[in-house]
């Protein structure tokens, strides 16, 4: 693997564990913060933003100059930042 691979791949896969990381920290807040009930939208909704996320950092992974791997990385780190 060239070296530009090599940093292609270890940012996505920070990217996306920072996606997930983040995810999970607030949907424990918003569980713990709000005091409503646990319902399932709570959870499908992060998990539906993080398979766009997964999805781009698959292709970022395999051709780190795809446009749309990029694109479909930034719904799973935009949500997280706006929750």
């Amino acid at each position: 693997m060239r070296r530009p691979h090599r940093l292609a791949l270890a940012v996505t896969l920070f990217v996306f564990g920072v996606s997930v990381a983040a995810m999970a920290l607030a949907v424990l807040l918003a569980l713990v913060a709000t005091g409503e009930p646990f319902t399932a939208d709570l959870v499908l909704f992060p998990i539906a933003y993080l398979a766009f996320a997964a999805v781009g950092a698959l292709v970022l992974v395999r051709q780190p100059k795809n446009v749309i791997g990029g694109l479909a990385l930034a719904p799973g780190r935009k949500k997280n930042t706006i929750r």
